[in-house]
Order: C-alpha cells, then sequence, then structure tokens
C-alpha cells in the first residue's frame, strides 16, 4: 500500500532543501580556479627574450639553459658574453634560430610529442654530425 502524502512530503522536504541549498555551493567548488602566472610580466629580470616565453619563471629559464648547454656540449659564454647576458652574439641568433626550428617540427609533427629538442642532433657537440656520405 502506498504511503500517504503527507508522508512522503515530510521525507522529501529535507531532501530538496538540501539539494536546493547545496547545488549553488557545489557549483562554486568545482568553479576552476585562476591559473597564478609564472612570474610577473613587470618587473622581469630578463631584457631579452625572443624566442622563450617572456614571463617565464627564472627557475624554467635555468633548467631550459642547461639543457641547451648539455646538449651543445658547450658552457654559457658559447652564446652570452658576460656581465651583459642579453647581449646578441653570432651563435645566440642561430640559437634562436634553431629553437624556432624545434617548435615548428613539435607543433607541425604533434606524433613527436615534443620530443624533438636540441639534443636530437647535437648529441653534446656543437655542431650536428653530417649525414652518411655528406661532404
Amino acid at each position: 500500500m502506498p504511503a500517504p502524502p503527507s508522508r512522503i512530503r515530510r521525507l522529501l522536504t529535507p531532501w530538496v532543501a538540501l539539494l536546493l541549498l547545496g547545488l549553488p555551493a557545489l557549483a562554486l567548488a568545482q568553479a576552476p580556479k585562476p591559473a597564478a602566472p609564472a612570474a610577473p610580466a613587470a618587473g622581469t629580470p630578463f631584457k631579452d627574450l625572443q624566442v622563450l616565453p617572456k614571463d617565464i619563471s627564472k627557475p624554467l629559464l635555468k633548467t631550459a639553459m642547461k639543457d641547451m648547454s648539455k646538449a651543445l656540449g658547450k658552457d654559457c659564454d658559447h652564446c652570452h658574453k658576460e656581465p651583459d647576458m642579453a647581449a646578441d652574439t653570432d651563435n645566440k641568433k642561430v640559437a634562436r634560430e634553431m629553437m624556432e626550428m624545434v617548435k615548428s617540427i613539435n607543433a607541425k609533427f604533434p606524433a613527436t610529442m615534443k620530443r624533438v629538442t636540441c639534443w636530437t642532433c647535437h648529441r653534446g657537440k656543437a655542431e650536428p654530425d653530417k649525414t652518411p656520405g655528406a661532404k
């Protein structure tokens, strides 16, 4: 035998109230939080970033530079003139072109899964090996 309507109403009222009060709170709890910037855009300590993101954090920049240094088997002074690390050199200009090339390859061929890096060709040498048969 079905329950009388007054009993059903008494049983459902707390659940309906909970549902009506809980939905907005649940929606707010699941709202995406804005991401914090990697580094403040204003006051960035880097003067001349042309290929790398201008808002790159200092630790990420150092990691990228160390990776490139290791891939080429060279120290920082191969591309940079201390104390002005932002000063352009011929090797730095070539490095920028190479970084653009790597970025382009990784964007054009997603199957590489961004695995093409300086190391792909250089393997710890400033000049990549020539292809077999090349003179």
